[in-house]
């Protein structure tokens, strides 16, 4: 399918469950991406996501299962929940714009995603993000994300090192089970410390103690 070259925005659910979808031409005009836009075309291979785009929906790309491109975006703003759920076949994300916040179950279940890039604006990483993304390995976390939420990077179970910043004010219970090759063993705050020794006794970083716990933030948040 050709994508009109003035085309910018791509409305809701404009092509959800299309299963015979299998490549999408687009113009680099494209700006957003609606919610659903692409979700259940399991058969969509082949959608070059223009690097300018600053919004992408809820559910965008949702259970895009052959989806095999790799992704860089330079002004991305937006980025919704499970956006690209259950893309199996995703390696790699680069992310350069001023997204301040990952949400629920963005990258959730894609298996294949090895490398993720986030920019220095991301502040919160939510529930179920980056979930059983087991090879993932080529990972920094932004310095200034102070929101990990549950599960966040469960059964990552290639991620070695991750620094969290001191005034992070809120790192849910089981953000990191699963997480078996982080390095150095060290105090695990007791918001998730249950949920990581009862996955397979996850090594900790020393710093993760280092939490300064904003009550009125979590009654917000959560």
């Amino acid at each position: 399918m050709i994508l009109p070259k003035d085309l910018e925005n791509i409305g809701k659910s404009c092509f959800v469950y299309c299963l015979q979808l299998s490549r999408v031409i687009s113009s680099n005009k494209i700006k957003s991406i609606g919610d659903s836009c692409f979700g259940n075309c399991s058969n969509l291979e082949d959608f070059e996501i223009p690097k300018g785009v600053t919004s992408i929906g809820n559910n965008s790309f949702f259970k895009c299962s052959k989806l095999k491109n790799s992704f860089e975006f330079d002004c991305l703003t937006v980025l919704g929940k499970s956006a690209f759920a259950e893309c199996s076949n995703i390696t790699t994300v680069i992310i350069k714009g001023t997204v301040e916040r990952l949400e629920d179950n963005t990258f959730d279940n894609c298996i294949s995603l090895v490398t993720v890039e986030l920019p220095k604006s991301v502040k919160m990483i939510k529930s179920e993000c980056f979930k059983n993304c087991i090879k993932l390995e080529n990972f920094v976390l932004p310095e200034d994300v102070c929101y990990i939420g549950f599960h966040a990077f469960l059964n990552c179970s290639l991620i070695r090192n991750v620094k969290i910043n001191p005034n992070a004010f809120f790192v849910s219970m089981g953000a990191f089970c699963g997480c078996t090759n982080l390095e150095k063993e060290g105090k695990i705050p007791k918001m998730f410390s249950m949920a990581c020794i009862l996955r397979r006794k996850a090594k900790i970083q020393r710093n993760f103690y280092l939490f300064k716990i904003n009550i009125l933030n979590l009654l917000d948040l959560n």
